[in-house]
């Protein structure tokens, strides 16, 4: 999962206090981004959730990649209840 295309920059957004992929990465990790409401964030979810959040927020500047072999399913955090 990367932050953005390789032609593209990864913005900082000082309101924030970090940058735009890693503020929607870590609240999406943190639960934002359970969309079936299982307790159980997958990559697929959390790659959904960070690029629709990233691209909105950047109004199609940046663009997180998802690259590799991997199972849609892989759980990658889970939600707190």
């Amino acid at each position: 999962l990367m932050s953005s295309k390789a032609e593209e920059l990864s913005l900082e957004d000082h309101g924030l206090r970090q940058g735009v992929f890693t503020y929607y990465l870590l609240r999406g990790l943190k639960g934002q981004a359970d969309t079936n409401g299982d307790y159980l964030v997958t990559i697929r979810e959390l790659y959904i959730y960070v690029y629709t959040k990233v691209r909105d927020y950047t109004s199609g500047v940046q663009t997180p990649v998802l690259t590799g072999v991997y199972d849609n399913n892989m759980p990658v955090a889970v939600r707190r209840q």
